[in-house]
């Protein structure tokens, strides 16, 4: 810390020099102190942001920061005008308690648009800009301590709260700040009272800074899951936490939530597994009227064939009715030639009323509930060889009963299936047995249910429970999935035996698939980069049109190769054509896709509508694992699990040019460095003229100090400005000179002389030696004397 204030002409002996030098230290000793309690408080507010930004609204989040910023920022301005020994002004005062009632004002709107927060978080969210307002606008030391306090016990408690072990970190960097704040202000303090002259070592400082950093990070890492301390930041504190551990059937939110608190008394997704005589106002549709819905009615084909005329006598009577299917059922194909859907009647935005079901878990996954593995050029049907899966296996883990597929091999060395991801079904309208599930799914459970026979696994993988004519309403079945590792299904796909091409296709088709599919390939790899081409190729060059029909065509298929535009099913059915014909297994997938815009309010939840049906394929890996493929545009892609050095793998290329770009920015930024110094300092003109005198002449004062460096003269320590530019004589204007010597005057009547404001002549002076003092004048300068 250099004491940057120009030596006073008046006070040269000793202990005045002395007593300068520890009023400027004790300046940026205070300084220091507020912007560290400043940078704690701001995390305190990003904890509690990252708690709320779950289940609250980003446009009320964004509101009430950014009234809270304005507020502020005005306050900070009051301050700066008030003298240092004047009482607080009500001005001041109006806007910090204007600070602290925001959240509250805000929350009471938010209300109105169906959304605000509970009391204990508005109160929360107020007590974290009280901290912010005590660090911006205190100028005691006990005010700023207040602000670490706020900030301190703000950070400990929405850890304590939050159901992510993520939001530990934060207390972890806030712990970080703290002892860097502490340990700061204690020695600074001692050395502005121990010296005149106070030099630091800035790069000693930095490495220290750096590396306890790295020090506290490397020991919270390896030591967090073993003390007991930072062990129960990890697991359940409060009754609304839910936590990760044990499970609390009155919890109100969480992972451990119970299923038995509500049944559905507020809205459709307040419910447990439990009876209850409140049904929803709805048609309460089965899964072949979602779908039908959502793609239309399959068209009945009608097909002339060799046939025998029979006489009158010859036809026998036939009693009774045909069965007519109106169910899902496990023979039913998909036909791909359908009726452009039903226009629907205008949408109730009410997502609790016109939900199926509720998905707790990643947003965009693809829930299946049947799948097919023959295609015949019309429609998809599921193979007649294959056989049911057999019965579940029950497991208790934790005095909990959970179920698991028998043999299952997700968990093994080579699934691309890893890693655990708790997540849960909650069904309300949802009138089917088979229950939506997506892959890689370890276990499954629904509270106090332990019978094994409930649940049956069909030959394509898919969860049901065939004793019942539907799922229960209000029930909740709580799933641990997987996450796909990439770097397993590339060495999986690489060795992958080729599936056969689906039959029954036309010339047309055929040779429009081997055409298009070539062109996406070419010079790839066999493996997961072709698979990844063909995806990308059809989702960059097709069309995603719901009510497209093809009469010009002789079947949709065709239809769609030559428009590239359609429905989804014809996206998936495409893809799974062309990737059979370059060799890998697929098949068709229907059920549910988890739209993320379809955030049920301030609930981790997502609802799952009837419009949010959806067709997609799969690819087969090999062993039996079989990975979705999103071909449609407009939904998110599956998310694929990736180490660091895997992503530095394959960006090498964008890295190195990235690198090059970089490299060649800081040159010419080097090169350019005085002009652009020169330009930033005319931008950030109208801010400093903001600030008070004080403010004026040390932002000067180091504006100059960057400029002489520039020059390639900078000022050594313990030399004050004025001493430099004795020693440099430099050639200036005659109006730059007078500048300088009333700058100096105006210096030492501020800082030395007890006064608080400049004179007109030290407000140009600082103001023309802003702007024109230049590192262009001060290079080219000739050496002479300078008046002083």
């Amino acid at each position: 810390m250099h004491l940057l204030l120009p030596e006073p002409a008046a006070f040269r002996r000793r202990s005045n020099v002395q007593l300068g030098a520890a009023t400027g230290a004790w300046y940026e000793l205070s300084r220091r102190r507020k912007f560290g309690a400043l940078l704690m408080a701001a995390l305190a507010v990003g904890v509690l942001a990252f708690r709320r930004v779950n289940y609250d609204s980003a446009v009320v989040m964004v509101i009430e920061t950014l009234g809270c910023i304005a507020l502020l920022t005005l306050a900070a301005f009051a301050v700066r005008r008030t003298a240092a020994n004047a009482p607080v002004q009500p001005l001041t005062i109006g806007l910090v308690a204007g600070t602290l009632a925001l959240p509250w004002v805000v929350d009471w709107l938010a209300r109105g648009w169906g959304y605000g927060n509970g009391m204990e978080i508005v109160m929360l969210s107020s007590l974290a800009w009280g901290g912010v307002a005590a660090a911006v606008t205190g100028r005691q030391p006990r005010t700023i301590g207040l602000s670490v306090v706020c900030s301190g016990f703000l950070t400990l408690f929405t850890t304590f709260i939050s159901d992510s072990s993520t939001a530990t970190w934060f207390t972890y960097a806030w712990g970080m700040l703290c002892s860097w704040w502490l340990v700061t202000n204690h020695w600074e303090r001692v050395e502005a009272c121990a010296a005149s002259r106070v030099t630091v070592a800035k790069t000693q400082r930095l490495l220290t800074i750096v590396g306890g950093c790295a020090v506290f990070a490397l020991a919270a890492t390896m030591f967090s899951n073993r003390l007991p301390v930072l062990r129960q930041l990890t697991t359940e504190m409060m009754p609304t936490s839910g936590g990760t551990g044990s499970h609390d059937a009155a919890a109100r939110s969480g992972v451990g939530n119970g299923d038995a608190l509500v049944a559905a008394r507020k809205h459709a997704s307040s419910f447990g597994a439990v009876e209850t005589d409140l049904f929803l106002d709805s048609d309460q549709p089965s899964l072949f009227d979602v779908f039908s819905e959502e793609f239309g009615e399959p068209m009945k084909l009608r097909r002339h064939e060799q046939a025998q005329a029979l006489s009158p006598e010859e036809i026998l009577s036939q009693d009774g009715k045909f069965a007519e299917a109106n169910r899902s059922s496990g023979t039913q194909p998909f036909s791909t030639n359908r009726q452009a859907p039903r226009k629907r009647p205008p949408q109730v935005n009410d997502l609790a009323s016109e939900a199926l079901m509720f998905w707790a878990g990643e947003p965009g996954v693809r829930l299946a509930v049947e799948r097919y593995d023959q295609f015949d050029g019309w429609e998809w049907h599921k193979s007649p060889t294959r056989k049911p899966g057999a019965a579940p296996t029950l497991v208790d883990i934790e005095d909990r009963a959970w179920f698991q597929p028998t043999g299952s091999s997700v968990q093994n060395s080579l699934s691309p299936f890893v890693g655990v991801v708790p997540e849960a079904l909650k069904f309300t309208r949802y009138r089917e047995p088979i229950i939506p599930t997506r892959p890689g799914m370890q276990l499954w459970s629904i509270d106090q249910l332990t019978r094994v026979d409930f649940f049956s696994l069909s030959a394509d993988n898919c969860l049901s429970m065939p004793s019942r004519e539907h799922v229960p309403d209000y029930t909740v079945v709580r799933f641990v999935n997987s996450q796909i590792d990439l770097e397993r299904l590339e060495s999986l796909l690489e060795s992958c035996a080729p599936g056969m091409p689906h039959a029954n296709l036309s010339a047309e088709c055929e040779s429009g698939i081997a055409r298009w599919s070539h062109e996406l390939i070419i010079d790839k790899p066999r493996g997961w980069e072709q698979v990844a081409a063909i995806v990308e190729g059809v989702r960059r060059s097709c069309t995603l049109d719901r009510t497209r029909q093809f009469p010009d065509h002789s079947s949709p298929l065709e239809g769609f190769l030559a428009q590239r535009a359609g429905p989804a099913y014809l996206f998936a059915t495409t893809t799974a054509l062309m990737l059979e014909h370059v060799g890998y297994k697929t098949r068709l997938a229907t059920g549910f896709y988890a739209n993320p815009e379809h955030r049920f309010r301030r609930d981790k939840e997502l609802a799952i509508l009837p419009r949010d049906a959806h067709v997609w394929l799969e690819v087969n890996a090999g062993h039996g694992y079989w990975i979705p493929l999103e071909p449609t545009p407009g939904f998110l892609q599956p998310r694929y699990r990736t180490s660091w050095w895997y992503q530095l793998v394959k960006a090498r290329t964008a890295i190195a040019l990235s690198g090059l770009a970089c490299i060649g920015f800081v040159v010419v930024v080097y090169l350019l460095r005085r002009l652009l110094f020169e330009i930033a300092c005319r931008l950030c003109w109208p801010l400093i003229a903001l600030l008070s005198d004080r403010g004026q002449v040390a932002w000067l004062t180091r504006i100059i100090d960057l400029r002489l460096s520039l020059v390639g003269q900078p000022r050594s320590p313990g030399t004050i400005p004025r001493e430099q530019f004795r020693q440099l004589k430099p050639e200036l204007p005659e109006r730059l000179e007078t500048a300088l010597r009333n700058f100096w005057q105006e210096s030492d009547r501020l800082w030395f002389g007890g006064e608080r404001q400049m004179s007109q002549e030290g407000r140009r002076a600082v103001k023309d030696l802003w702007r024109n003092l230049t590192t262009a004048k001060l290079r080219d300068g000739k050496k002479s004397p300078v008046a002083t």
